[in-house]
């Protein structure tokens, strides 16, 4: 990063909107979040928290079943980097996106009864959410959990990488703009080991519920992530457990009825509160949408000036 880059990055950064220097320094409270949302507009929500890689598609299966869907409210978001969430602003960490998440939450559902599910990846996302002081979930469900450092730290995948970590600016430079989101996995699951230390601490301060799930087949994520949990909890809140029987990893995929079955029981409302609303994919943004151009350009100016 040379002098006139930097110059240049100044110069844009004092003609902007102060919104925007928010938005480069990662406020995630200030960012554009896409959703599938579906159901019962007056029930409890189920909001949904995929994996890496993934998108609010990864949970599909729920989003077809009727009864679910009369009893709750399901809202499926794109994590950073994947669905249509903006692919420039997906280099944002576990912490960051939590807080991200929460407040979308407190913005479109307040005073609303929120059940948390996260998959894989974004078990972490979930608990890290359900770990703030003024958390209020009334549970928790965490699917295939990905938890313990040492887990990731011996995980042949991530290894690999790891290894491979110096060529993603390369590959980010030359890779059509359309295949550029393929390097938000690699990215983050690099530095997930850094993240899950960092929120180490985190499960102890959970007070809602806690479900864990997880396949007997799963070959992706080790059972000692449960029992990393168990032992980081509040001994007074420990978790549920449920073993899926001939599961592997992919349990949103799979259709399981079981996981359907432990969501209607979280959900548990009268049918006088329904009211279904339909299907939709909405831009939810927490910024003026003038602003939100802007702060496209911005970027664009930013990754024409840093590439040779």
């Amino acid at each position: 990063m040379n002098k006139h880059f930097l110059k240049k990055l100044f110069s844009i950064l004092v003609g902007t909107n102060i919104v925007l220097f928010f938005i480069i320094s990662l406020q995630a409270e200030s960012l554009p979040i896409t959703a599938k949302i579906e159901g019962n507009a007056k029930g409890p929500v189920l909001f949904f928290i995929h994996g890496s890689p993934g998108s609010a598609e990864s949970f599909s299966d729920y989003f077809r079943d009727e009864e679910l869907k009369k009893k709750a409210q399901l809202v499926a978001i794109d994590r950073p980097g994947y669905g249509e969430f903006s692919k420039k602003l997906s280099k944002l960490s576990v912490d960051e996106q939590a807080k991200l998440f929460t407040q979308y939450i407190k913005t479109n559902f307040p005073n609303r009864e929120v059940i948390l599910v996260g998959h894989s990846y974004g078990v972490s996302v979930a608990a890290q959410m359900a770990s703030e002081a003024d958390a209020n979930y009334k549970s928790v469900v965490l699917m295939s959990p990905i938890a313990d450092p040492k887990e990731v730290k011996k995980d042949k995948v991530i290894k690999a990488l790891r290894a491979m970590k110096p060529t993603y600016p390369a590959v980010e430079k030359i890779a059509p703009k359309k295949y550029q989101h393929l390097l938000t996995s690699p990215t983050e699951l690099v530095g997930l080991e850094k993240d899950l230390e960092t929120m180490s601490d985190s499960w102890s301060k959970i007070r809602s519920k806690i479900i864990l799930i997880n396949g007997d087949k799963d070959k992706r994520v080790s059972y000692r992530n449960i029992q990393f949990i168990n032992e980081k909890v509040d001994q007074g809140n420990l978790p549920e457990v449920k073993i899926l029987a001939n599961q592997g990893h992919s349990i949103p995929k799979s259709g399981n009825l079981e996981v359907r079955d432990i969501f209607l029981r979280e959900v548990g409302t009268d049918d006088k509160n329904i009211s279904l609303s339909s299907s939709r994919k909405t831009a939810v943004k927490l910024i003026p949408k003038s602003s939100v151009k802007r702060c496209e350009t911005l970027f664009g100016q930013i990754f024409k000036t840093a590439r040779p």
